[in-house]
């Protein structure tokens, strides 16, 4: 597959009608009322397949749902497989995807579960950034108290505690190779209060973004054609709270373009 953007779903013995942990792991804790358990996609997709690996060969069903909206049902029999899906289905930029356990064989199916969902961006005219390729870089945790810059982590789940040591090894992104900072998707357990996340890129203060709901898409707050939106390998990123209202459970994924801006007239990327 090219031009994909993944996104992985875990859980320990996941049960009939509880969300998978967005960004989850095999050990992450699921709920039916939580948040933690959803990715907001930063542009037009459509889901191309799936993989999973469980602890056990019981089949499950599982729903994706758009905007707490089922749409797509999928099935997962074997403890390891991939699977393609036919589906016209359009997710739209701003959507909030979750994965819901529909039926888990007497709640056994699931039990040790890391499902990861494959989709495929769509060219747009309007929006050419977003029909070149992106990457999902996810932070989580749970910040539980008001310590100023306290340091989310990368590729955990929401449930994750957090570490105010900038040295700390879990809190850092090391970029592979030229991309461009693109747009930010959020899911927070506080609403309608402004959060602010410090962006760092390799120690220093990048800017911060402000998350005012509690789930949404945000731009990257830096113009376009800003130098600082460029990302070359070996370039570090981190992500803390900065100041405001305690966000608490958080996931923030961090989108980015592979390449390096040609400028605005174009709208192109150069790879």
């Amino acid at each position: 597959m090219s031009n994909v953007c993944s996104f992985t779903f875990g859980g320990s013995n996941v049960q009939t009608n509880q969300f998978f942990a967005a960004n989850g792991n095999v050990s992450s804790q699921t709920s039916n009322v939580d948040i933690g358990n959803a990715f907001v996609l930063p542009a037009r997709m459509r889901i191309d397949g799936f993989s999973w690996n469980k602890s056990n060969a019981n089949g499950g069903v599982f729903d994706l749902t758009m905007n707490n909206e089922t749409v797509i049902q999928l099935d997962g029999v074997g403890s390891v497989n991939y699977t393609r899906v036919e589906s016209d289905q359009i997710f739209e930029a701003n959507s909030m995807i979750r994965l819901l356990a529909r039926y888990t064989g007497g709640d056994t199916a699931f039990r040790s579960c890391l499902i990861t969902l494959y989709f495929v961006l769509i060219r747009s005219n309007s929006d050419p950034l977003a029909g070149r390729y992106l990457i999902g870089i996810p932070f989580g945790g749970n910040v539980a108290t008001e310590t100023r810059s306290t340091l989310l982590r990368v590729g955990v789940d929401a449930r994750t505690g957090l570490d105010a040591n900038m040295n700390y090894i879990g809190t850092r992104f090391t970029v592979p190779a030229p991309m461009r900072l693109f747009r930010v998707g959020f899911q927070k357990t506080v609403s309608n209060y402004d959060t602010a996340i410090q962006f760092y890129k390799n120690g220093e203060k990048l800017v911060i973004c402000r998350l005012w709901r509690g789930s949404g898409l945000e731009d990257f707050p830096l113009a376009d054609d800003s130098p600082s939106r460029q990302l070359e390998a070996g370039d570090v990123l981190q992500l803390a709270f900065e100041r405001g209202i305690v966000p608490g459970i958080c996931l923030i994924t961090l989108y980015t373009t592979e390449g390096t801006w040609l400028g605005s007239e174009s709208g192109e990327m150069e790879r």
